[in-house]
């Protein structure tokens, strides 16, 4: 009897160690279609899928962890590409101004006075912050709208999307207070935590979240972006869970920024002004770039901000649709 087993009746037998620490650490629903029958047995064989909303024909059954390395994984290849932009448009932002010089003879200049040094300042906190963000943020994001339903409106999308990045901006502020200031040339020859703390030693803990208030309110920006990315990935691919390509993540991905970075790129310029050294209050901070440079001051910095992020976001994006179909083949050749 035992001989007759096939291969594929040992492989229902199985059960997969996967499966079983999804089974421990979500809320799984066991309904009939998630039960095997062992063929060369009377009795069931009950292995328990997870139910994560995903199609099972393509057996994408993703866990929070997989999002998570997507994520890090997408933030800290955007943050080293494209790093020199981000300490330019943070300048334009400081200086409350759009330049004399173009975005690319900034930067030419830049290297010129200030070498590798100047284009790459407060890449270690940069790169610190954006792989936890983005990791801390997808995962997150899935948790928040698996446990309130299995259903994807583009509604949830945005709730489930600002309150990750809420959490997220409070989580991080101190990376990106720091990062903020070594691109400044503020805290030059120290390291991260060198510097956070010796912030902590003359300004006190509260100077480690300053800024904080509009960086939850820039969580509106993440969950745009966010929420728009999944409602476009569901009109034009047809299943958010399904593998779309490198040029359809990509497209998407900078469709969804150039939305989110338009409508909450102020609060931005407010912020970077709270965090710079000896930095303002919120009110202080509107009213002087209002002051000092107008509407035209709310938008300093804008055009190297959106040469910047929206190649970062579909850098990010693509590396984490790459990633989560890397795991999927993982997963079913490990099943």
């Amino acid at each position: 009897m035992q001989a007759s087993i096939s291969l594929q009746d040992r492989r229902v037998q199985r059960w997969p160690r996967i499966d079983f620490f999804r089974f421990l650490h979500h809320r799984m629903t066991l309904t009939e279609p998630g039960v095997e029958f062992c063929p060369s047995i009377s009795t069931t064989c009950a292995v328990p899928r997870a139910n994560f909303g995903m199609s099972d024909t393509a057996d994408a059954r993703m866990a929070p962890w997989e999002r998570s390395m997507a994520g890090l994984a997408g933030g800290a290849c955007s943050a080293v590409l494209l790093h020199p932009l981000d300490v330019l448009k943070t300048r334009r932002q400081a200086a409350l101004t759009r330049g004399e010089a173009s975005m690319a003879n900034a930067l030419v200049t830049m290297a010129r006075r200030e070498g590798r040094r100047g284009l790459y300042a407060g890449l270690s906190p940069s790169l610190l912050g954006a792989s936890i963000a983005w990791s801390a943020y997808m995962t997150l994001f899935d948790l928040l709208r698996n446990a309130w339903s299995p259903q994807r409106t583009a509604e949830k999308d945005l709730v489930c999307a600002y309150a990750a990045g809420a959490c997220v901006a409070v989580l991080t502020n101190p990376i990106w207070l720091v990062k903020t200031r070594m691109q400044l040339g503020q805290t030059r020859g120290k390291g991260v935590w060198r510097a956070m703390r010796d912030i902590q030693k003359q300004e006190g803990w509260k100077a480690c979240w300053r800024g904080s208030a509009p960086a939850v309110a820039m969580a509106a920006h993440g969950a745009l972006q966010l929420s728009a990315y999944e409602g476009i990935k569901r009109t034009w691919i047809g299943h958010e869970d399904k593998d779309v390509g490198a040029m359809n993540a990509g497209v998407m991905a900078a469709a969804s920024k150039i939305l989110a970075s338009s409508a909450t790129y102020p609060i931005q310029v407010v912020r970077t002004h709270m965090q710079k050294d000896g930095g303002l209050s919120i009110r202080l901070a509107v009213k002087t770039t209002w002051e000092k440079g107008g509407r035209r001051g709310f938008y300093a910095g804008w055009v190297p901000h959106v040469a910047r992020v929206v190649p970062s976001a579909a850098i990010t994006f693509v590396v984490y649709e790459a990633t989560l179909t890397l795991l999927r083949k993982m997963h079913l050749g490990d099943a």
